[in-house]
């Protein structure tokens, strides 16, 4: 539930999430001129960060990394939010994948790396990843409900320990004494807010169903994920 009535009084989970993008506003407006960068994979949970990126007033820009290994109705969706945002005036970018300096696809680098698999997931960093701006601050859909795993490691806010690590902190306070500790880590990676950790799949759903957001036609045809096909 989005508002939920407790013996300590009413949470408004909406109004959290926008509270918690706003604690690191100004920090992203100097890390860049655009903000924020909202991570947009096309799935219900990125069309409730960008919601709450649009309604919490802070400024941001979104980025969609387009794998090479999406489903037609996928990528077609993530066209028209394209549009959609830019008519807005919020500036909308879709980045394709490359490896040493050059375009590449999913089918190309099965061929040089082999099928991705559980133990050898070479191809997040690669499709997703590569060319990630550091120094920037992230808002991000990660939950806690998607699986054990983000349940026991990632945090609400999120600093580069080193280039491929992050450090979690459940505090904003917390987060900005790091930072304010060792600036020199955030040019290392991202930082992430991810507003919506504690959110379960039905209040994703109820969010979109209260502000009428469009979503990806693939959730109607059955589908639970709709990432790549790995």
């Amino acid at each position: 539930m989005l508002n939920e009535y407790t013996l300590f009084g009413n949470i408004d989970r909406v109004q959290v999430a926008i509270d918690r993008l706003r604690e690191f506003s100004d920090m992203a407006n100097e890390a860049s001129p655009n903000g924020y960068i909202v991570l947009d994979s096309g799935g219900k949970d990125s069309g409730a960060i960008k919601a709450i990126a649009f309604l919490s007033g802070v400024r941001f820009e979104i980025v969609h990394n387009h794998t090479t290994a999406d489903h037609p109705l996928t990528v077609k969706f993530i066209r028209e939010e394209q549009k959609r945002w830019q008519e807005s005036g919020i500036p909308y970018r879709i980045l394709y994948p490359q490896y040493k300096g050059e375009r590449t696809s999913m089918w190309d680098m099965i061929a040089l790396k082999g099928p991705p698999t559980r133990l050898k997931r070479w191809c997040c960093d690669i499709l997703k990843k590569n060319g990630a701006e550091k120094g920037r601050f992230a808002i991000s859909g990660v939950r806690w409900a998607e699986s054990v795993r983000r349940k026991n490691t990632r945090q609400l806010f999120e600093a580069p320990f080193n280039a491929k690590k992050l450090v979690g902190f459940h505090s904003a306070a917390n987060a900005k004494l790091f930072l304010e500790r060792e600036p020199a880590r955030l040019q290392r990676g991202r930082f992430f807010v991810n507003p919506i950790i504690d959110w379960t799949d039905e209040d994703v759903w109820e969010f979109h169903k209260k502000y009428r957001l469009p979503y990806n036609p693939l959730y109607d045809m059955g589908f639970q994920r709709v990432g790549c096909v790995g």
